[in-house]
């Protein structure tokens, strides 16, 4: 509590500088008298509580939450990265020979990054003019579909990027899609029809998102946590159905995953017992899964891959003319290719495109395009 008072004195300080001084109106009180009382709600999670006023805390003059925020910054900074480099990476991606698999985990970091942004924005225009509870929590399920769904695809394609191609790409994204929309469906109904009484904000009667309510949640970080763990143990069984990949960045990624959301199980699992010190787990968890994600799967699935698109001039070879010969050997050797038969000159042109493709074959896309025209 201490710690929540300093730390809100000390942001009304920094917002009365710039804006002045604030003024609340009694409206912001609830009805319900008897709502912050441990003996009428005992799931109750006072407002003041540390790690719950971070969730709920409202920056003066502006009606900006903190947590919002805090989740913007980092996502807006990545935006812009990504923006910059865009060409530069699609360029690389299309020289892969897995260009498809590569291509489609980047456009996933680049939609869970826009959606990421796109739900901080909206939530902030939506929290000063039309505050409600029922649009944040749809917001954040919307955003909560889009990271699962991107989770379960680098889970899957991850594993097993180097055997699989379009077809099975294209399931995995299916059944990953329908997989978290289900998810999401039920979490969504729970949020809204029944809401954990412990992200209730006692001071303006709104309520927080939830993930669905710590039992849901529990459950929900408990099946990933197996699946992670059933991903690690597939390479030491002896049977061959299954061709994993022999990355360590991969399972480095899993590895990081499996703990996050362990941490969040164990989080999710306090608050159902109705102790408070799991939501500051919780929340540290959250702020790491929604802000990291985007750049940890960027960093362990796609930039690795950019490096191999490079062209390999090593064994690109090009004519050249000696700088010694004169004028009319050149003039006499020319003299003589225009006096050769047709069939041979459709031999010799035949000849140099079969050389000239082979010898674009080591070299680059661009490379292969230039040299066609010329011979065309």
């Amino acid at each position: 509590m201490a710690l929540a008072e300093l730390g809100e004195e000390v942001l009304d300080t920094i917002e009365n500088s710039f804006f002045g001084n604030a003024s609340y109106s009694a409206e912001d009180s609830t009805m319900d008298i008897f709502a912050d009382d441990e003996f009428f709600h005992p799931l109750v999670i006072h407002d003041d509580e540390t790690c719950k006023w971070i969730l709920h805390h409202t920056l003066s003059h502006i009606d900006i939450k903190l947590w919002d925020l805090l989740l913007f910054i980092p996502g807006s900074v990545f935006l812009s990265v990504l923006l910059l480099g865009f060409q530069k990476t699609r360029q690389r991606i299309r020289g892969l020979n897995n260009s498809y698999n590569i291509g489609v985990l980047y456009v996933l970091v680049f939609v869970m990054v826009c959606t990421g942004v796109i739900r901080g924005l909206l939530n902030m225009f939506l929290n000063i003019e039309f505050p409600s509870s029922s649009s944040e929590k749809l917001l954040w399920t919307a955003t909560r579909f889009v990271f699962l769904t991107s989770e379960v695809c680098y889970l899957a394609v991850g594993a097993t990027i180097e055997s699989v191609g379009k077809a099975g790409l294209r399931r995995i994204l299916v059944i990953s899609t329908s997989l978290a929309a289900s998810l999401c469906c039920i979490q969504a109904y729970l949020e809204i029809y029944k809401p954990y009484y412990g992200n209730k904000v006692i001071r303006t009667g709104l309520d927080l998102y939830g993930h669905g309510g710590p039992e849901f949640w529990t459950v929900l970080s408990a099946l990933l946590v197996l699946a992670y763990l059933v991903t690690l143990c597939l390479p030491m069984m002896p049977t061959k159905m299954v061709r994993m990949t022999s990355s360590r960045v991969y399972y480095l990624y899993i590895v990081g995953m499996l703990l996050l959301n362990l941490l969040t199980c164990l989080g999710a699992l306090l608050l159902s017992v109705n102790n408070h010190n799991g939501m500051c787990l919780t929340d540290l968890t959250s702020y790491l899964y929604f802000s990291c994600l985007p750049v940890i799967a960027y960093f362990c699935f796609v930039r690795p891959n950019l490096h191999y698109s490079r062209p390999n001039l090593l064994f690109s070879y090009t004519t050249q003319v000696d700088d010694s010969l004169d004028d009319s050997a050149l003039s006499c050797s020319a003299s003589v290719q225009s006096f050769s038969r047709p069939e041979e000159s459709s031999i010799i042109k035949q000849g140099a495109l079969e050389s000239t493709l082979f010898n674009a074959s080591l070299q680059s896309p661009d490379t292969v395009e230039d040299r066609d025209l010329l011979i065309h």
